[in-house]
């Protein structure tokens, strides 16, 4: 059959047995079915293969359904029917037949068949059958119509049709025989009469014939004789039913009518032709029908043609065709002939001397066909093979098949010639054996029947069969004779129970074996063989006795020629005998005599040996010489003992014999495999025997080893000759230089008894079964403990090391339920042996429980073994308390554990020391299981711990006093804690359900309780998301119902058990999940059977949320960066994946996995798949896992759980291993493709990350003793090799981000006009072998060759890997597989090293973010050391390489982490300039390819910067600077950027946009004004005033700037021209405004500074009024005016500059809505603030702007990661040159304005004004006063901000500090710039608000400032690039290259730890400082400030 096909029925099949599993199916499902089946319903009805498939599928789930839709199946089915005569065939050649039938039988039988089964209509079944069987006969045996219809349709499908419908018939009455019915009876009958008309059938005969000879050898050309066959079937199954006598003789007549003719046919045709030829009518088919009717006549017969038929069945089987050559087509016939004998005779036993003489004749005359089947068997010609194989085959019988037996082979007899010469198997010799068969099969049926009634005809024939025996000869018909004498013989002695005759043939064998030795030897012991299979028990003695007198006999005495000729005539029959052996031990189903077997098989090996050493010392010879004589006997021995039990108890003389047994097997060598001196054969004997030999003891003996082993006989082989051979052996077996005086201490006996016990031992322990139960019987023995030479230590030794063996075998077992039970039986086992009376005993006993703990620690929290623990506890306080009973001393407990009893000392003080031993180990196994148990098995730990406290008084051990890991301790606390909180809960809903099935069961009502238990859950759940911030009481009610529901019932509810595993899906919070794993844990240790369907669901539920990106698997969402400058900042945690459920959900899975990982294969199975389904294999740019900071815990404790199973050696699969670890690997890489990112959360939380982290880091370092194993498969398919991409080498990543030959020849333009028209994507990055390669080019950039000539240097120079490729289809070699295994090894080698460092880098910055001020390190020594070796600058490019095959953005991490490399540095500039594609999506990666230097040169991959992901406005503004102004791509890529974001972002650059025009060499920033001008008015208004401020050098306006001033200006108008409608009366309107409010210095300026100016300034003020349609402040642009405070006015302190104060009301208002607002329609009651401003004249405030800027994004930064750090950047804007806008802190007085009022220091300000110190309102003004003042430290230190006296210090209402007036920066100063002030001003006062310099306040304090300065640190460039932007104003503060002082104040290479400790002492140098004090004095002198 075709594949498709194939497929088809299997898919057909698989369909049936679903339905058939399932209750009630619907007919629609059958329907679909039936639709696939011929169309009955339309003419011609067709039949094609798939619809035969469908037909016989419908058939089949009708019979296996038990008759499901009988009604409408069977309709169909009777109509198909009726159809077979007319039915059209749409099949091909190749489908006629399926496995060599037709497919149209098939169809027809199968039909039939189960209509006659299922269906209830019989008589309308019958009645379409029989139909459609009487039209298909008229079309097969009408003569005219077979020869002109058409022959292929005859001959392929209604024949085979018609053979198919009676065959369907004919199988179910005979399995139904009440079923025949008239109709069948009718159709028979008269089908038969018609066909056996012998003219007409002889007819039909030859028309099939003949139209078949126009095809090949057709099956159907002898469709007569099938069909006969067929109908004689039928008919047989309706003999019983028949009644009418004269139509039984009628048939019967004409049967043997038939028999006669077709007889009488055949032989003419014969007498010239030996074979048969195609048109000959003998066929199989003909003497099938003759055979079938032979059985016929014998049940129609009656008592009249008894005698004839008798005649007729002999003639029949004598009949032959040729004389000379034997006919075997004719054997069925005559083998039907022998049986029909057979059952005439037992019908009729009257006739019973007619049939015995007749076999007789048969068997002793012979018959001419035995004569000539034998003839042939003998003389039919063989191959040369064949016949050198007959010779070896003979000489093997003398030679026992061993190369080194030097037995004489006798000369071949006349009797041998022929007979006795193994013959090959051939049709003859097989044809010969079943016709003889035949005939004694039948005359044993009669004689068996006759036997009760007549023992004479047994007991004649037994004489006539041994009188043949009298004559021997080599004439054929005598050995045919003799031949058959001798199987009747033994087939009469096998069959008949009666002894005498038995004994009798027994008798007959016993004299005639050997005497003389004849052919008939081996064929009277092979008879033999079957008595003792068959025979009675008494025979069976007799028989073995007779085989060890034969195996005596057989054994040569010598290899002289003085062997006796008894002897010599006996050798040629032991072969024979153990092949009879081999038979019998093969056959035998008696289980007391395959023992009795035992001794016997044993006493002759032994014998055996005997023999050999007396030839040997006659002869000075070797026993090896002999080792044949033995060796044959071994695999008789592996026969019997593979069908034996373990014998375990024996008398002392079978174990004597097994001893020398294997004392002989010492000697001889047979225990050692593998040297090539012997035959596996044998070794495998010896195996046998081993694994059911008893254990080897002193049989009570004192002196066993001294006198016992030295008188024993089967010892005096080879003597001392051997004993320093053993010697040596035992030595090195053991492997212990210790013993070695011992062992050469040791004698001959002692030695093999030593090395047999080893051997034994050896054996077994590799055996599935074994158990070291046993070991503990030697060193219990005590003729080995009393041995004075020693040997008792070196059965310790070799029960230690067969003990460690076993471990290691269990160790590789599959993890289920039964290698768990049986390590803790042994564990059991071994502790009861931990108290025996013997001290070496327990001391053993106590190494091999260390040795087995240490391999299985999880035997540790096993309740089996603990409650052991409890109990032999128990039993060894009552044993001190009651030393003696009735019976006397108690010496035994009895204990439920093997081996039921324990050995106690006698002494009661002994028993107290055993006591203290034993207590001191169960403390030691509790601590051990304290510190690794899981979390669950605590609370039973708990209660054994009680339980041993409650044994033992006095005794004090405690798990809280136990050295145990603080996390540990603290972990059992809260889960025993929750452990007592939940047991309440737990009986609470156990009883309710059991209280509702209870009173259920009592009033007998039928409550549907698992529908009750999911609505209430499906009810809570919905309630929930309704509310989810409610209370999720109801669920927690819900989920413990269900699974107290699971608890209590009998067997799993699917249904509820999904729901209980599906809860954390639909409500996902940490609360959820908790109470859900509450319930998962209450489920499995309550119900265990359930565990692996619990985990199944679980792990389903837990995929689904990696589908739906959940929890840990969230879409890690980008935060807007503080470069964004974006209002609208989202904090880090805002953004923060809810990891926490998933964070319990994996500590759960964690446990089960610590409980079922050495128990469970399964559930391993199912954590290695969820592991699979769950983490990608290969790098991706989008993540599975989260890549947020707080997911870093949850990630990692998941990852932790992989590489447990990787490690704990519980996956045996090599590949699997492999790709598990590839994808732990990845996903681990896979977090540090993300920029750097500060914590979000609490210190704790932080801390216990670090702490997962440590635990990860831990783990993986030791993951190298298994990357050292990593082997390659042995083949690799090409599907495997894509599978396993980036494990089998470092291939992810070629060095140009690719790997296909296309991609590395794409040319250079292409990639240019790429970039150009910014489609660029993603090259590739699918792996293959061997493509890392390293870069070339030189380190100077833009002077090296270009890209395209780099990647064909790399194509040149590349390492050729052909030799270590495993080719797609191809083997690969063992060297190659070396090679390649040893390759993988290094690499992963390497990728964990990286790993680790990267984790290690983690580890410390998470762990110096959480302790800040520690001065401990956050790893230990080995992670630090393991850093300090692996990693230096010399291996940095190795790793930088390492990091990008792994992925690109690795890389980048990796050198964005360590910037103080310059190897990183260089390598990560070469990755991204050789492969910028591969960086496209990542900003970071920019400032690594767009370098001045590569500006300078025009670098050709800067065109790649087109295609790159928008960089924020401030981090393009660079590109602006002096040092891009040469390249057009970089000013087209910083346009692109800055156009993607609104354009109300760039409020906060104005001031860097408008100078970023001096280097505008190509129009850039010109577009970008312009574009401002056309989309946003408030944005349009902040340039222009910031452009008329830059356009002149001077305050006054009198000093134009050469450079930009004219460029200002026009662009002013140019500005101005393109506003027009709403846009334009907004400018006119807001400027109006401001100049009416700037006018108001001017007017005042004139009046004298007091009073007068005063008033003046409020009338001016008056006279401005603001506009109804909306006016701001420049300074808070976000605020529209809708009044003015006109009693606020107040002009400052400057008498020349007339500054002056104004309040004005403002609403908030969107910049966006500030140019439509009117005030009429606004509602001004809501919003609504005072805003005051200081309008200035005269002063340049550019400084002041830059300051609050870097201010402002300062706590952008802090605001990102959720800093509590308080900044507050009031906003300056300068309007013209000398003039602008200063926004007034509101509710804050100047530190100096507090000091001239009252004369107190700030901290009795703050106790004044907000009470004492310990109250509210102090303690939140301190919290405010320390976050500011952490703040503006930060600012000052990194600013370089001086002048701050305390005048330019304030404070607010609610204790905040704030810094005002930022005149000097940088490296400007008072006093000429001599940078007298200290970084940060902390002085007495303020340390003393804090609490002092070593207060919680202050530590508080100084941990903001570190986390600050950490967090700013990333932004060192983009505050740089807000710096360098105004250096072209020549500030005073830009001196001194301020830049790069500026830079390096913020550390950029130093590591986070580096940096922290910096901060420290800066904190630490300016505490206290005395500069500050002096300056603050200087300061009151001077300006009377006070201090």
């Amino acid at each position: 059959m075709a594949h498709g096909y194939k497929f088809y029925e299997s898919s057909l099949s698989h369909l049936v047995d679903s339905l058939v599993q399932l209750p009630d199916v619907p007919w629609k499902q059958i329907q679909r079915i039936i639709a696939l089946c011929p169309r009955v319903d339309m003419s011609p009805c067709t039949v094609s293969l798939r619809q035969h498939i469908a037909v016989c599928a419908s058939a089949s789930y009708l019979t296996r359904s038990g008759g499901s839709h009988h009604d409408k199946l069977g309709i169909y089915f009777i109509s198909l029917v009726k159809c077979i005569p007319k039915l059209h065939w749409n099949l091909s050649k190749n489908q006629i037949k399926l496995e060599e039938e037709y497919v149209a039988f098939l169809l027809c039988s199968k039909i039939c068949n189960t209509l006659l089964q299922v269906n209830q209509n019989k008589e309308q079944v019958y009645s379409s059958l029989t139909e459609c069987i009487q039209t298909l006969l008229g079309t097969v045996l009408n003569i005219d119509l077979v020869k002109e219809g058409d022959s292929e349709k005859l001959l392929n499908f209604s024949a085979p049709s018609l053979l198919g419908l009676i065959d369907g018939m004919g199988k179910y009455l005979q399995d139904n025989p009440g079923s025949v019915c008239e109709q069948i009876i009718s159709l028979t009958t008269s089908s038969l009469l018609n066909l056996l008309r012998s003219d007409e059938f002889t007819i039909l005969a030859d028309t099939w014939l003949s139209i078949s000879r126009s095809h090949p050898p057709h099956p159907m050309e002898t469709l007569p004789h099938k069909l006969l066959n067929k109908l004689l079937q039928l008919f047989r199954t309706q003999i019983d039913s028949i009644e009418d006598k004269d139509l039984l003789l009628s048939i019967f007549t004409a049967i043997q009518a038939f028999i006669d003719v077709e007889n009488a046919r055949m032989y003419p045709k014969f007498k010239q032709q030996n074979i048969v030829s195609r048109s000959s009518c003998v066929s199989t088919a003909a003497i099938s029908a003759l055979c079938e009717c032979l059985d016929v006549t014998t049940l129609l017969i009656t008592e009249t043609f008894v005698y004839q038929h008798y005649q007729k069945l002999n003639n029949l089987f004598n009949t032959s065709v040729n004389l000379k050559t034997p006919d075997l087509l004719r054997v069925p016939l005559r083998v039907s002939c022998v049986k029909n004998i057979g059952l005439l005779t037992n019908r009729f036993p009257l006739f019973v001397d007619d049939a015995m003489e007749i076999y007789k004749q048969m068997l002793f005359g012979p018959s001419t066909n035995l004569s000539l089947l034998h003839i042939a068997s003998c003389l039919e010609p063989v191959s040369r093979s064949t016949a050198d194989h007959q010779s070896s085959n003979f000489q093997a019988i003398s030679l026992l098949r061993f190369v080194h037996t030097k037995i004489k082979v006798p000369q071949r007899t006349a009797y041998m010639r022929r007979s006795n010469r193994p013959k090959a198997e051939n049709v003859y010799t097989t044809s010969l054996d079943t016709l003889r068969k035949a005939i004694i099969s039948s005359l044993i049926s009669v004689i068996s029947a006759v036997h009760e009634t007549n023992h004479q005809l047994c007991q004649g024939f037994l004489s006539s069969a041994s009188n043949q025996l009298l004559i021997i000869g080599d004439q054929d018909n005598q050995l045919v004779i003799s031949n058959n004498a001798v199987r009747v013989l033994g087939a009469i002695a096998t069959n008949l129970s009666d002894f005498e005759t038995v004994k009798m043939v027994i008798q007959i064998f016993r004299h005639k074996i050997c005497n003389p030795p004849s052919h008939l030897d081996t064929q009277m012991i092979k008879q033999l063989g079957d008595i003792l299979l068959y025979g009675n028990d008494k025979s069976y003695s007799e028989v073995l006795s007779l085989f060890m007198h034969i195996s005596s006999k057989a054994f040569p005495e010598s290899k002289s020629n003085k062997d006796t000729s008894e002897h010599h005539g006996f050798r040629h029959c032991s072969f024979t005998v153990i092949r009879t052996l081999e038979k019998v031990c093969s056959k035998l189903d008696n289980p007391q005599r395959l023992q009795d077997l035992i001794p016997w098989l044993l006493e002759v090996f032994v014998q055996r040996s005997l023999e050999m050493q007396k030839v040997c010392e006659r002869e000075k010879s070797t026993l090896k010489d002999q080792a044949g004589n033995l060796g044959v006997l071994l695999p008789v021995f592996a026969i019997l003992m593979g069908r034996i039990k373990r014998v375990e108890t024996v008398n002392t003389r079978v174990q004597r014999l097994f001893r020398d047994f294997w004392q002989i097997c010492v000697v001889m060598n047979f225990v050692t495999r593998g040297l090539g001196q012997y035959t596996e054969e044998w070794y495998a004997g010896v195996e046998a025997v081993a694994c059911k030999t008893p254990l080897m003891s002193s049989m009570g003996a004192d002196t066993f080893l001294q006198h016992d082993l030295q008188y024993n006989s089967a010892l005096k082989l080879e003597g001392i000759a051997q004993e320093g051979e053993f010697r040596v052996a035992i030595s090195e077996h053991l492997h212990a230089p210790e013993l070695n005086a011992i062992i050469y201490r040791m004698n001959y006996g002692q030695c093999t008894f030593f090395l047999s016990a080893y051997h034994i031992e050896l054996m077994r322990v590799s055996q599935p079964n074994y158990t070291c139960y046993h070991l503990f019987h030697y060193l219990q023995d005590k003729g080995i403990q009393k041995d004075k030479s020693g040997i008792y230590s070196c059965f310790e030794h070799m029960c230690t090391h067969m003990f460690q063996l076993h471990i290691d075998h269990v160790t590789q077992q599959s993890r289920d339920e039964g290698r768990q039970a049986h390590l803790e039986n042994l564990v059991q086992f071994l502790l009861v042996k931990f108290n025996h009376c013997v001290k070496r005993i327990r001391l053993t006993a106590d190494k091999w429980l260390s040795k087995l703990i240490d391999k299985f620690n999880h035997l540790l929290w096993s309740e089996e073994v603990l409650k052991c623990l409890t109990h032999l506890t128990q039993e060894l306080v009552k044993a001190v308390k009651n030393t003696t009973s009735e019976q006397g001393i108690i010496r035994e407990v009895s204990v439920p554990y093997e081996p039921g009893t324990m050995n106690i000392a006698e002494e009661n003080q002994e028993r107290q020391n055993m006591l203290n031993d034993f207590s001191k180990r169960f403390a030691a196994i509790l601590k051990e299981s304290v510190k690794f148990a899981p979390l669950e098995k605590l609370e039973k730990l708990q209660d054994y711990e009680d339980q041993l406290k409650s044994s033992i008084k006095g005794l004090n051990i405690s798990l809280e006093d136990m050295n145990i890991p603080m996390d540990r301790k603290m972990e059992h606390k809260l889960y025993y804690n929750a452990s007592l909180n939940s047991a309440t809960n737990r009986s609470k809903f156990y009883g309710h359900i059991e209280g509702m099935k209870s009173l259920v069961t009592f009033q007998g009502a039928d409550f549907d309780f698992v529908g009750m238990v999911l609505k209430k859950m499906e009810q809570a759940l919905t309630e929930w998301k309704q509310n989810p911030t409610g209370s999720i009481e109801a669920i927690e009610a819900a989920v413990n119902h269900t699974a107290a529901f699971l608890i209590c019932e009998e067997k799993l509810n699917r249904k509820a058990l999904r729901a209980l595993c599906w809860v954390p899906v639909t409500c996902f919070t940490k609360e959820s999940v908790r109470i859900a794993a509450n319930c998962w844990e209450w489920t499995v240790s309550k119900r265990p059977e359930f565990e692996t369907q619990l985990l199944m669901e679980n792990i389903a539920a837990w995929k689904w949320t990696v589908n739906h990106r959940i929890g840990l698997f969230s879409p890690t969402v980008p935060c807007k960066r503080p470069v964004v400058t974006d209002n609208k900042l989202q904090e880090l945690s805002s953004l923060a994946p809810n990891c926490e459920p998933h964070r319990l959900w994996i500590r759960f899975l964690t446990q089960r996995f610590e409980v079922i990982k050495y128990k469970s294969a399964k559930q391993v199975e199912l954590f290695t798949s969820l592991f699979h389904t769950t983490l990608p294999l290969t790098a991706h740019n989008t993540s599975i896992l989260s890549n947020h900071v707080s997911a870093i815990g949850p990630r990692f404790e998941f990852l932790h759980l992989g590489l447990l199973l990787l490690q704990n050696d519980i996956i045996s699969n090599e590949l699997n291993q492999s790709i598990l670890r590839e994808r732990l690997y990845t996903a681990i890489l896979d977090y540090f493709c993300v920029p750097t990112q500060w914590p979000c959360y609490t210190t704790a939380e932080c801390l216990t990350d670090v702490g997962v982290l440590n635990k990860f880091w831990d783990t993986l370092f030791h993951d190298k003793k298994y990357l050292k194993s990593i082997l390659v498969p042995t083949t690799i398919s090409p599907d495997s090799i894509q599978m396993t991409n980036g494990m089998l080498g470092p291939n992810m990543y070629n060095i140009d981000g690719t790997n296909s030959p296309s991609s590395r020849s794409r040319s250079l333009s292409v990639e240019r006009s790429k970039a150009n028209s910014v489609v660029m994507k993603k090259t590739s990055k699918s792996a293959s072998f061997g493509s890392l390669r390293r870069p070339v080019e030189p380190l100077i950039e833009g002077a090296g060759p270009t890209l395209s000539s780099f990647r064909e240097h790399c194509s040149e120079n590349a390492p050729s890997t052909r030799s270590s490729l495993v080719v797609p289809g191809r083997q690969p070699s063992l060297h190659s597989r070396a090679v390649m295994g040893d390759y993988k090894s290094k690499y992963h080698l390497k990728k964990r090293n990286l790993i680790l460092f990267l984790i290690h880098h983690e580890i410390e910055r998470l762990y110096t973010w959480a302790q800040p001020l520690s001065d401990s390190a956050p790893s230990d020594e080995k992670k630090t050391n393991f850093v300090y070796k692996n990693f230096s600058e010399k291996s940095w490019n190795d790793y930088m390489h390492l990091a990008w095959t792994c992925h690109p953005k690795v890389a980048l991490s990796l050198a964005l982490r360590v910037r103080s490399s310059d190897s990183i540095y260089r390598s990560i500039r070469l990755f991204v300039k050789s492969a910028p594609a591969n960086f496209y999506d990542c900003v970071e990666a920019l400032p690594f390819i767009a370098t001045p230097q590569n500006v300078k040169h025009d670098l050709p991959q800067l065109v790649h910067m087109l295609a790159w992901t928008p960089a924020s406005p401030l981090e393009v503004l660079t590109y602006f600077s002096k040092e891009y102004q040469e390249n057009p791509i970089t000013g087209m890529y910083a346009l692109q950027s800055i156009q993607s974001y609104p354009c109300e972002t760039l409020l906060f650059l104005v001031p860097q946009i408008v100078q970023a025009i001096r280097h505008d060499a190509y129009g850039y920033v010109r577009q970008i004004i312009y574009w401002i001008a056309t989309l946003s008015p408030i944005v349009t208004h902040q340039v222009i005033w910031n452009m008329k401020t830059n356009m002149f050098l001077d305050e006054e306006a009198e000093q134009i700037d050469p450079i930009i001033g004219s460029t200002l200006n026009e662009y002013i108008q140019d500005i101005k021209s393109t506003m027009s409608g709403s846009f334009l009366e907004f400018y006119n309107r807001e400027f109006d405004f401001f100049d009416s409010v700037t006018e108001v210095s001017s007017i005042i300026k004139p009046y004298p500074k007091g009073p007068e100016r005063n008033a003046e300034c409020l009338r001016a003020l008056k006279d401005i009024k603001p506009n109804r349609f909306g006016t701001y402040l420049p300074s808070n642009p976000d605020s529209v005016i809708i009044g003015i405070d006109y009693t606020s006015g107040k002009p400052m302190q400057s008498a020349a500059k007339a500054p002056f104060l104004a309040t004005f009301i403002v609403k908030d208002c969107p910049v966006t809505e500030m140019q439509s607002f009117d005030a009429k329609k606004a509602n001004l009651h809501v919003g609504v603030t005072r805003k005051s401003c200081i309008f200035k004249e005269g002063d340049d405030l550019r400084q002041d702007i830059l300051a609050l800027q870097i201010i402002e994004f300062f706590l952008k930064a802090f605001q990102s990661i959720g800093m509590e750090v308080y900044l507050k950047p009031y906003r300056v804007v300068a309007t013209a040159p000398g003039s602008g806008v200063i926004e007034v802190v509101p509710d804050s007085k100047t530190r100096d304005e507090l000091g001239k009022k009252t004369d107190e220091t700030l901290y009795h300000h703050f106790i004044k004004t907000y009470g004492d110190e310990n109250s509210v309102g102090f303690q939140n003004a301190r919290e405010n006063f320390v976050k500011s003042m952490a703040g503006y430290s930060i600012v000052t230190w990194l600013l370089q901000i001086k002048d701050r006296h305390n005048g330019n210090i304030m404070i607010s209402n609610t204790g905040h500090i704030i810094h005002i007036d930022f005149g000097f920066l940088f490296e400007s100063s008072p006093g000429g710039n001599m940078g007298f002030e200290p970084d940060i001003k902390l002085t007495e006062e303020m340390i003393q608000i804090m609490g002092g310099s070593e207060s919680a306040p202050f530590k508080r304090f100084s941990e903001l400032v570190v986390r600050g300065f950490l967090a700013v640190r990333p932004y060192c460039e983009a505050i740089c690039t807000l710096v360098s932007l105004m250096m072209g104003t020549n500030l005073p503060c830009f001196r001194d290259d301020a830049l790069r002082k500026l830079r390096n104040r913020f550390q950029p290479h130093f590591s986070d730890r580096d940096a922290a400790n910096h901060a420290k002492k800066m904190i630490r140098d300016n505490l206290l400082n005395k500069r500050t004090v002096i300056y603050d004095k200087i300061q009151y002198y001077q300006n009377e400030i006070a201090h």
